[in-house]
């Protein structure tokens, strides 16, 4: 007799939730909830062994190839779209647990060490979007450009030429409105691998900065961030994609964070995933990440780790000696 699914669906917020996936702000009550709407529902899932934060979608099970089918997962995942763990507690309890239920299930952004707990054949794990990461050891920005190759430093300084008038102001939170979330929304009709759309409550309510780009008194792009001691993550953005070669948009909105970054003193910066070639020209490294797939029919289960190879993420990243 198969056994029942033993996590247990919580309502948010809640104190004992939030103790349990401190360690990942991305899951805590505030985050969670100022994502859900009535398109997007997510549910808190806790038990003895793990905290997971899951919501269903529809997703093309070869994302990263050229076939396209949709299937209904239930993902596991941060409800921002941040390349960090959607749970907390042992990853091969939740899987077990989770194979008790009926449907697809797909865990996001797993690091190389979560996916050696994984037990053989109990899910299908393969490369997903890799993250960029920036290591600074730089004085300033001045020192960083000097440290380049010479034709890394003149690719910036044409980007900076083309966004020298630009005024990038901070703004509040409940500030974010519709003219900026359209921007948003933009870089989500342009990305090649879409996930979920967050609503504008998710940036009015975030304690995240974020930064809006004005072309006079027009908004044409935003940048959304968060420093937490030596370390700086790139959350999202937005551009006006009819200006974004007119000013180089995209390369100011990553510019703009290295300057950020660098005059906080930060050792690291977290430029997150997708455009890995472009920010790897401003020096970051590869950092690889995982998902994993599994079903509640174990004989799908085996499907989908016999076909794996053709579910992974497999770019080829061009190395790039950056620095002197």
């Amino acid at each position: 007799m198969k056994k029942k699914f033993e996590g247990k669906v919580i309502s948010l917020p809640d104190n004992e939730w939030d103790k349990k996936v401190s360690a990942n702000r991305w899951l805590s009550s505030d985050v969670i909830l100022s994502t859900v709407t009535k398109e997007h529902k997510v549910k808190a899932i806790i038990h003895s062994s793990y905290c997971a934060c899951e919501y269903k979608m529809k997703l093309n099970l070869f994302t990263f190839g050229k076939i396209k089918i949709q299937f209904p997962f239930t993902v596991i995942a941060p409800p921002a779209s941040v390349d960090c763990i959607g749970y907390i507690g042992n990853v091969q309890d939740m899987i077990d647990d989770y194979r008790n239920k009926k449907g697809l299930f797909l865990i996001l952004n797993l690091e190389k060490k979560d996916t050696l707990n994984i037990s053989k054949n109990s899910a299908a794990v393969g490369k997903t979007l890799s993250s960029c990461i920036f290591f600074n050891s730089f004085e300033n920005f001045e020192n960083y450009l000097s440290k380049l190759r010479s034709s890394y430093r003149r690719r910036i300084k044409t980007a900076l030429e083309k966004g020298q008038n630009l005024k990038a102001l901070r703004i509040n939170n409940v500030d974010f409105n519709n003219e900026i979330y359209e921007l948003y929304l933009q870089v989500l009709k342009h990305s090649q691998f879409p996930l979920e759309t967050l609503p504008i409550t998710f940036f009015q309510l975030s304690n995240c900065n974020i930064d809006v780009f004005y072309n006079g008194n027009k908004p044409v792009a935003f940048v959304m961030y968060y420093i937490n001691n030596s370390f700086m993550s790139f959350v999202l953005g937005g551009m006006n994609y009819n200006l974004r070669d007119a000013f180089d948009l995209y390369y100011n909105m990553l510019l703009h964070m290295l300057k950020i970054g660098i005059f906080n003193k930060v050792s690291t910066i977290d430029f997150g995933q997708t455009a890995e070639n472009t920010k790897c020209r401003l020096g970051c490294g590869i950092e690889e990440r995982y998902m994993a797939a599994f079903s509640g029919n174990r004989f799908i289960t085996k499907l989908l780790c016999r076909f794996a190879p053709l579910l992974e993420y497999n770019q080829e990243i061009v190395k790039n000696n950056v620095f002197k």
